[in-house]
């Protein structure tokens, strides 16, 4: 089954929704987190902070939306940081400087 795209915003409202209707809101979807590479059943996102407590409604309703959904990428912010922007993180390239280990010092 093809999944369809949402918004990173529609996603949550999916996933809380449900989590509603199957425990009357015992834990909350707060973000989702982008994945570079889907996983292996093809779904290219993962819970991110959630608040409450995890229920077994909370895992019920995160596998039925993550069986029909994927997140719809249209802004950087939507996606997790790739190891190579974690790594050109400007406070990354300050504490570099700092220590006199940058390229640009040597």
């Amino acid at each position: 089954m093809e999944r369809a795209l949402v918004s990173r915003e529609e996603l949550v409202k999916l996933v809380n929704e449900r989590i509603w209707e199957l425990s009357n809101g015992a834990c909350t979807l707060g973000g989702v987190l982008w994945l570079p590479n889907p996983d292996r059943d093809g779904c290219n996102w993962i819970e991110g902070a959630h608040g409450g407590i995890y229920t077994e409604a909370f895992h019920r309703a995160l596998g039925e939306i993550r069986s029909k959904y994927n997140l719809l990428v249209a802004e950087p912010s939507a996606r997790a940081p790739s190891p190579i922007e974690t790594r050109a993180h400007p406070w990354v390239r300050l504490g570099a400087r700092a220590l006199g280990t940058s390229r640009r010092s040597r």
